[in-house]
């Protein structure tokens, strides 16, 4: 039987529950699409962003998507500045994505984001997507952990160097609140205030909330020579791809490269487990030195006018 329903408290967002997890079971979506994740946003980021989810059911399909409205009265997708790939969920025909996009459109508010794929553009049909960045891949596929070390001297070099130095990689998960909260303090000094996504608390309040929530799906691994951390990266395990969040390294030790080094050594043991590995979005040269692969994204836009316009063609549709 079609319904419609819009979340717009965490307690209404729970009731969603069901619907969203079942979308995300079936469906090829990222950790960002999870259920919980979202929820955990639309908590830690209350201030700032009013959760307006939209789920609709019709005869022929079920669709979500994760909407907020912003301080500055715009439509955007719940994950904050935390999100690195967005999308809405859905399965069956699009008649329940038309729903969804005429019940938003009744804000009467215009729509920016970013980003999503290429492959996930379908359900953003009648919108400008523009190109916005790309993520480095690592495709297992493509590679193995003994050709990925051949491939590459100059890291394996470095990294052999630090071992003489006495330096170890040890291995911790999202319940090390500890580490993973010094890795976010460290992050939010890199730069001027303002400028770090770390320098906000919620931000970091989010990402232990989220590791806190799957401590297995987290993987925090440290290079550490004695007691000194000389570089650390927080990584998500999601569907066979090992997602790198954040890296962080020491630069009093930048001759070393302590985090280039780091981020090789993880890359191989990924791959030694048939992972595909995820640098996340930016084509930083050091990410693209190991990458056999990019994923390109797309910035999503869409004036007030242009969500009515969905509206509109769904009741064409519908009629």
């Amino acid at each position: 039987m079609p319904w419609t329903r819009v979340a717009t408290s965490l307690h209404e967002l729970e009731e969603l529950r069901s619907a969203w997890e079942h979308l995300y079971d079936r469906g090829s979506y990222t950790v960002f699409q999870s259920f919980e994740w979202n929820r955990l946003a639309a908590h830690c980021f209350a201030d700032r962003l009013q959760p307006h989810v939209v789920c609709c059911q019709t005869g022929g399909g079920l669709a979500l998507i994760p909407a907020a409205i912003t301080a500055s009265r715009g439509l955007t997708l719940l994950g904050e500045e935390m999100f690195d790939y967005r999308d809405l969920l859905w399965e069956g025909d699009e008649d329940a994505v038309r729903k969804a996009w005429e019940v938003l459109a009744l804000l009467e508010l215009p729509l920016s984001f970013h980003a999503v794929t290429a492959v996930s553009s379908a359900p953003w049909r009648g919108f400008e997507l523009r190109p916005y960045a790309s993520a480095p891949q690592v495709y297992a596929a493509a590679t193995s952990a003994g050709q990925f070390v051949e491939e590459h001297p100059v890291l394996r070099r470095a990294w052999q160097k630090l071992r003489r130095l006495g330096a170890v990689v040890r291995q911790h998960d999202g319940s090390a609140a500890d580490v993973l909260r010094w890795i976010c303090c460290q992050k939010s000094a890199e730069h001027t205030v303002g400028m770090s996504l770390f320098a906000d608390p919620q931000r970091a309040d989010w990402l232990m909330s989220v590791a806190a929530a799957d401590p297995a799906a987290c993987g925090v691994f440290t290079l550490e020579i004695g007691s000194h951390i000389v570089a650390g990266v927080v990584t998500f395990l999601d569907f066979g791809v090992r997602r790198f969040y954040t890296i962080y390294y020491d630069r009093a030790w930048r001759a070393r490269s302590p985090g280039n080094a780091l981020l090789f050594e993880v890359t191989r043991r990924s791959l030694e487990q048939e992972l595909d590995c995820d640098y996340m979005t930016g084509e930083q040269p050091f990410k693209l030195r190991l990458a056999n692969g990019l994923l390109p994204l797309y910035r999503v836009h869409a004036s007030a006018e242009q969500l009515a316009f969905r509206g509109q063609q769904f009741r064409l549709h519908a009629a």
